[in-house]
């Protein structure tokens, strides 16, 4: 029998006519490189049946894997909010960031929050900053709306918390929006609420490509017409046009998230609306899981620690900047039994 032997580096640098690590740098994507040569080669190292040698590619990941090593590696939590912290005192984006620290630690790397500032950095500038601090990989904090940020992704592994980043498209991790919609009104149903209603400023909608309006349209269906609520999604939630919207329709169910959940208690009490006895009120974004909101808590740490499961393959694989495939993956939330709506099988 005939054993093949393994094509090697050298044997595609040969054909190719260039250095061995030439052809090293376009296997593991480099940006060093121009695209049409990784690209040449990638292809030639494909027809020639090269194959990464997995005893290698672990004694690598091993060498690498030391504590001296690993601990310089830096990722970035990249936000774009109104100023550094503001991210800080929102309880789900603090949840997520612990959730990156968690196994950042857990891989050995570093996290470093980083505030790209809009009105004063460019995302020629940004790149270079977070690449002179080190930065392999970055995970996309939230956008306040739909917008681009021009960084210079060939230079990074990237992963996404959020959908809002118009310009990129790479790998994201988030919650299953259909599903939390489809949860809740289960649940409110079984609480004996009918006329469901839901609640959002606009941006909110399109930072989701709309899907919580969309998830509550498909409920609507199953539902008598009498008791379909139509959502409410202005430019900018204030009391005025909620209290018009409230009297209109009448709902005896309110979905919204966390930006527009305090308001719109307080506008329901000062109206001297009863909750959770004439109105249940639930997030779907719960920003605790302690029982004080009902609604769908998306388990924000969790979010965190996958979207670093997927950056530290991307960067053990040295696969920089945007994916021709990119992937979603989603977790599903559980629903928090809360203070804001009446328990299930209720006939208050």
């Amino acid at each position: 029998m005939t054993i093949r032997r393994r094509v090697t580096l050298k044997d595609i640098a040969q054909v190719a006519g260039v250095h061995h690590t030439t052809v090293s740098m376009a296997l593991r994507n480099r940006p060093e490189l121009p695209a049409a040569t990784r690209e040449r080669i990638r292809a030639l190292a494909e027809r020639m049946g090269y194959r990464v040698d997995p005893a290698l590619l672990a004694l690598r990941a091993y060498r690498r894997g030391s504590t001296e090593t690993r601990s310089s590696m830096a990722i970035a939590f990249v936000t774009a909010f109104e100023s550094p912290d503001f991210w800080r005192n929102i309880p789900v984006y603090a949840r997520r960031y612990a959730g990156i620290e968690r196994r950042a630690a857990q891989f050995g790397y570093r996290v470093e929050p980083f505030w790209f500032d809009r009105k004063n950095m460019s995302g020629k500038r940004a790149s270079q900053i977070l690449h002179a601090r080190g930065v392999s990989g970055l995970i996309m904090a939230p956008l306040e709306r739909l917008s681009s940020l021009g960084l210079e992704w060939n230079h990074f592994a990237c992963v996404s918390l959020t959908l809002s980043i118009q310009e990129a498209d790479m790998h994201v991790v988030g919650n299953n929006h259909m599903d939390t919609v489809r949860t809740a009104h289960a649940r409110l149903r079984a609480a004996g609420y009918r006329r469901i209603g839901l609640v959002l400023e606009r941006r909110s909608n399109e930072r989701v490509l709309r899907v919580w309006s969309v998830g509550a349209a498909g409920e609507d269906v199953e539902v008598a017409p009498a008791d379909r609520v139509p959502a409410y999604l202005p430019e900018a939630l204030g009391r005025t046009g909620f209290d018009e919207w409230f009297r209109a329709h009448r709902p005896d169910a309110i979905l919204t998230i966390p930006p527009h959940l305090e308001g719109i208690l307080g506008w329901l009490r000062r109206a001297g609306v009863s909750v959770p006895g004439e109105v249940g009120v639930a997030s779907l974004d719960c920003p605790e899981p302690d029982g004080e909101i009902s609604g769908i808590y998306q388990n924000a740490e969790l979010l965190g620690m996958t979207a670093v499961d997927v950056l530290a393959g991307l960067i053990h694989r040295n696969d920089l900047g945007l994916p021709e495939h990119p992937q979603l993956i989603q977790t599903r939330g559980t629903w928090v039994d809360g203070k804001t709506t009446r328990p299930a099988n209720s006939n208050a």
